[in-house]
């Protein structure tokens, strides 16, 4: 019986934490989050972060972050994204690199090449998405993507 009470309440307590941080400390097993943004139209931005490289000897970390944006059907329909390499001491971090990509995966949807904006201690990656319905714009959405690191290497 206690057990089983053990194990309900573990599972409630599981499911009722709410999971919205993009936080990564590079010292753990973590390699990836994604979280969700619903829109008013019923599509959503699905936004990942994954770490490429750590090597907190050197005191430094590359990751990618990158937004794809989604239909209500849930397929993929362009996407941006930003690497950054980040060196960090304790008291301080610094993008020391930052690329950024965009990609179509839809004939209906076009997408600008990103402009990439590095300052400080993150990267920011900018592209802009075109819906097409016989040669006319029918839906425009600006999209960006900004890597933070913290003094410690923990991206966000």
């Amino acid at each position: 019986m206690k057990k089983s009470l053990c194990i309900m309440v573990a599972v409630i307590l599981l499911l009722s934490t709410p999971n919205t941080s993009l936080a990564f400390d590079n010292n753990s097993n973590t390699k990836g989050m994604t979280t969700i943004e619903y829109l008013e139209n019923g599509d959503y931005i699905e936004t990942t972060i994954v770490i490429i490289d750590t090597q907190p000897t050197r005191g430094t970390i590359t990751g990618t972050k990158t937004s794809t944006y989604k239909n209500s059907s849930n397929e993929a329909l362009w996407s941006v994204s930003v690497t950054g390499t980040f060196v960090y001491s304790g008291s301080s971090c610094t993008c020391a690199n930052a690329t950024g990509e965009s990609h179509s995966y839809s004939s209906d949807w076009t997408v600008s090449y990103p402009s990439i904006i590095r300052s400080g201690n993150t990267a920011t990656s900018t592209a802009t998405g075109k819906k097409y319905l016989y040669g006319v714009v029918v839906q425009t959405r600006i999209l960006s993507v900004t890597l933070s690191c913290s003094n410690t290497g923990v991206l966000s």
